[in-house]
């Protein structure tokens, strides 16, 4: 059984991610997607100047360090891997609309997401990539808290 993990960093994400290994998959895809819209990837103090205010992405400074640290955010994911084959991909895009194509093109069983990523309100309501993908997603989700 292929299982796909969003991880965006978040303790949810993660936590996600415990939930797929203990699923008894045969193998277990993170995706990591950049959202070049969404400016939390980088410390408003971080933000380059050159980049208009309703597009953060546009800086190649600001793609670098998102770059970064969706790749640190993988290598985090690889490092709690307890011996089930693990994959690590980086996307780009609107994380919902990422997350629903690359399981279909994959053809992947299951997917497995924190219910709340690194937005605001996160204890309060589901989070919004997790309720678009639960509502689209032609396969199995499992929303871990």
């Amino acid at each position: 059984m292929h299982v796909l993990v969003p991880i965006d960093g978040s303790e949810a994400s993660f936590r996600a991610l415990e939930a797929a290994f203990d699923s008894d998959p045969t193998e277990v895809t993170a995706l990591t997607v950049i959202d070049p819209t969404d400016p939390s990837y980088v410390a408003p103090e971080d933000l380059p100047t050159d980049a208009p205010a309703n597009y953060p992405g546009a800086s190649d400074d600001w793609w670098e360090q998102a770059q970064e640290q969706a790749e640190a955010v993988c290598e985090e994911a690889r490092e709690r891997d307890p011996g089930v084959p693990l994959e690590t991909e980086i996307e780009e895009g609107d994380p919902a609309d990422v997350v629903l194509s690359y399981a279909q093109e994959e053809d992947v069983d299951r997917l497995v997401l924190g219910s709340h990523g690194h937005g605001g309100y996160a204890d309060a309501t589901l989070g919004s990539v997790a309720d678009e993908v639960s509502r689209k997603a032609g396969t199995t989700v499992t929303l871990v808290r």
